[in-house]
């Protein structure tokens, strides 16, 4: 007995003694003269605790460290899984150290207006704001869309976002907030009048959705998006947002499944909520979306509703993005969003049914 409290003696002089001395961990060479702690390793890295920025903000407001916030608290470091950012305390607030890899720029012109830009990961750049040319590029210059409600699956109209249902279209909404933007026919939107050859939607190999912009009305370097790159930005949405906020600020609880690829509405998971804005448009109250700002990498949709033929209808309820993808001489694929729902709907719709559009950069 009296041996072991001897050792145990000895061991704790021993660490109180080297508590002020310099040590490397994972090696026996000495620390260098200026470091008081040295970590080598080459297959093991140095693990910051983790907290997304609702813990974060939970344990600065504890009364611990508030109270020593700007001395001891000082330098405090942590990984942040909500933005995927380092982060250290300077006494007043959290200086972010971040990695860019993205490829994606920050914005995008069309000549006329500016775009944010997000970067979707393994789904590209995509634009975060609606498309709101009245303009559509050809070789040699541009031409004016022609504006107003139609039944025309050939000739390229836009319409303006318009409050209430069954309403002829006006630009009131439009002109408040430009950044509604404006809703388009698949004519304006694609640039084709025929079926096409990706009839099939996403039954076709990826290589074949994948379209360079060539006669659509997305800027040079653009091009409006397949129904397979929809689906490979929903797949990067779900996924991302069961561990993190990267693209909104609440978790969905399913991951994607493949046969959401094929499926139609209210049987493709519940990530649309994440893709909805969280601001209501103008005139309705409220809104579910709980989608991060267009600035901040979400994809913000605004549940401005569309124009089906000579009306508009479900402002406020319902948002469509078409994609570029036909399925048949009347019909092609789009998303819709709704407010009452956390689905993302896959749908043939009329090709003369006016929807918004998003833009993808090219690959």
């Amino acid at each position: 007995m009296k041996q072991i409290l001897l050792t145990m003696t000895a061991f704790f002089m021993l660490n109180a003694a080297g508590a002020q001395a310099q040590v490397t961990i994972g090696s026996l060479d000495n620390p260098q003269s200026f470091s008081i702690l040295e970590l080598v390793s080459t297959d093991r890295g140095l693990r910051l605790p983790q907290m997304t920025t609702s813990q974060r903000e939970t344990m600065q407001e504890t009364p611990e460290f508030t109270a020593k916030a700007t001395t001891e608290a000082m330098g405090l470091q942590i990984f942040n899984t909500t933005n995927g950012c380092v982060e250290t305390w300077n006494g007043a607030e959290w200086i972010q150290t971040c990695i860019q890899t993205s490829t994606c720029p920050p914005s995008i012109t069309d000549g006329q207006n500016t775009y944010s830009v997000g970067d979707f990961g393994a789904a590209g750049c995509w634009m975060t704001e609606n498309l709101r040319t009245k303009t559509k590029s050809y070789t040699g210059g541009m031409a004016d869309l022609s504006s107003g409600a139609s039944s025309s699956t050939t000739v390229p109209y836009y319409s303006y976002p318009t409050e209430g249902s069954f309403n002829t279209p006006t630009s009131e909404k439009f002109d408040a907030n430009p950044e509604y933007g404006l809703l388009y026919n698949w004519a304006a939107a694609s640039g084709r009048t025929g079926a096409g050859e990706d009839s099939e939607g996403v039954e076709l190999t990826p290589a074949a959705q994948k379209p360079t912009g060539a006669g659509d009305i997305c800027p040079d370097g653009w091009h409006l998006p397949s129904d397979y790159e929809w689906n490979m930005l929903e797949k990067e949405i779900a996924n991302a947002s069961l561990t993190t906020n990267k693209y909104g600020i609440e978790n969905t609880l399913l991951a994607w499944e493949d046969g959401f690829a094929s499926n139609g509405y209210f049987i493709r998971g519940d990530y649309g909520t994440v893709m909805k804005s969280q601001t209501p448009v103008s005139g309705v109250g409220s809104t579910d979306g709980k989608s991060n700002t267009r600035d901040n990498n979400g994809f913000d949709a605004l549940i401005v509703g569309n124009v089906d033929g000579s009306s508009a209808i479900d402002y406020g309820s319902q948002a469509g993005f078409w994609s570029s993808s036909s399925s048949g001489v009347n019909n092609a694929w789009f998303r819709l969003v709704g407010s009452s729902s956390s689905e993302v709907g896959r749908i043939e719709g009329s090709k003369n049914t006016q929807y918004s559009v998003r833009c993808k950069k090219n690959e």
